[in-house]
């Protein structure tokens, strides 16, 4: 089992940003995202593992090249009304494996967080779960713009749940799946 960790944005590209607590998303996930690496049992293949610009198909290239099984990409969400909160996961419309990856991921993510569920949802725009051969979730851990759901991101207790949520739902997904 291969799994492909895409921590999102990076490098110039810092995401989304909350001045007033000085967070760049960038920094946020990849920080999620190599406790997850470090929590998994599988092989993983990370996208980046350093604060560097990857393109979009260059994420997909890693992925697609390393034959990996499934695909998480790992943001956080942003919105000009700062009460804005919760948490959805993203899939490609139609992808049956891509809908029930992100099912597992919001459950997991919903109940170690304990915050408001925004559901999952089809995004038939985004090319990392566009471009990807196999089964693929984009994950919005939050809502940086949000004091609270932001002031919580700049924690290490955070960031540690967020990335065990991520790992019983790709677990969950491996087990039904296999």
């Amino acid at each position: 089992m291969k799994v492909c960790i895409d921590a999102g944005h990076g490098g110039s590209d810092p995401g989304a940003v909350n001045e007033k607590l000085n967070l760049q998303e960038k920094d946020i996930v990849l920080d999620i995202s190599m406790i997850l690496a470090d929590m998994l049992d599988y092989t993983v293949v990370m996208t980046r593992e350093t604060d560097r610009y990857l393109s979009l198909t260059d994420r997909c290239m890693t992925a697609n090249t390393a034959g990996a099984d499934i695909f998480v990409s790992v943001h956080t969400n942003a919105f000009h009304a700062a009460e804005a909160e919760g948490i959805e996961v993203l899939h490609w419309p139609g992808s049956e494996r891509g809908i029930k990856l992100a099912e597992l991921l919001q459950v997991r993510l919903v109940y170690e967080l304990e915050w408001r569920n925004r559901g999952i949802k089809d995004r038939d725009d985004l090319a990392v779960l566009r471009d990807t051969n196999m089964p693929a979730a984009l994950a919005e851990i939050g809502f940086i713009s949000n004091p609270k759901e932001g002031k919580a991101m700049q924690g290490c207790n955070f960031r540690r749940k967020a990335a065990k949520a991520l790992r019983l739902g790709i677990n969950d997904y491996i087990k039904e799946k296999y």
